[in-house]
């Protein structure tokens, strides 16, 4: 499933991609799993990657006990703002510790957005192939040998995540990401019908 996010004028600048499930168990379990996100790299510095994934996590909370979820996410943004945002945290001890920093005022030349640099306190964990060149270009990422100065913020990269207690979570959006929360008129079942493409009878 994907949420798109357009612009004034309809143009797509971003969306997210989603996989939801419900087990027809005594629980009824139901996930939304997150598989990924993009914004347009002309859009990116505005904030747009966190208003995207508080959407996600708003229509899941609003449609009621749905359990939020990751793949292993390897883009290290992403990573930083499920973390440094939201307060997701790495599943099982997983993952490759990673520092985050932004080159001010140079720009990728590629995509036109601040070039990214990415230190790990272990060298060999770049240098194995964590990191593809096509992901490194695509996403204007510059691998260093040191950390910069100021440090940049530490990001588990290679895992999957999981969401802090749902009140924490709920607070965070209303109050940091979308300011007020999501707003929308759509009923608990029409959310679950949308998101699982059926009702459930409980």
């Amino acid at each position: 499933m994907k949420i798109l996010l357009l612009d004034s004028d309809g143009k797509r600048i971003g969306f997210l991609l989603m996989i939801n499930s419900w087990k027809n168990d005594e629980k009824a379990t139901t996930t939304s799993t997150l598989l990924g996100a993009y914004i347009d790299p002309s859009r990116r510095k505005g904030g747009l990657a966190k208003v995207l994934l508080g959407i996600w996590m708003s229509i899941c909370m609003d449609a009621g006990d749905i359990h939020l979820r990751t793949v292993v996410m390897r883009k290290p943004l992403l990573c930083l703002v499920l973390q440094h945002t939201f307060g997701f945290q790495p599943e099982a001890n997983g993952g490759v510790e990673v520092e985050i920093s932004r080159r001010g005022g140079r720009k990728d030349t590629d995509h036109g957005h601040d070039e990214i640099l990415l230190y790990a306190p272990n060298s060999k964990t770049l240098q194995g192939g964590l990191f593809s060149a096509r992901d490194l270009s695509r996403q204007g990422i510059t691998l260093i040998d040191r950390p910069t100065n100021p440090r940049g913020k530490l990001v588990k990269v290679h895992c999957k995540f999981s969401p802090p207690p749902s009140e924490h979570l709920s607070e965070t959006i209303s109050n940091k990401v979308l300011k007020g929360g999501f707003k929308h008129r759509l009923r608990n079942e029409t959310l679950r019908a949308m998101l699982l493409g059926q009702t459930e009878n409980r």
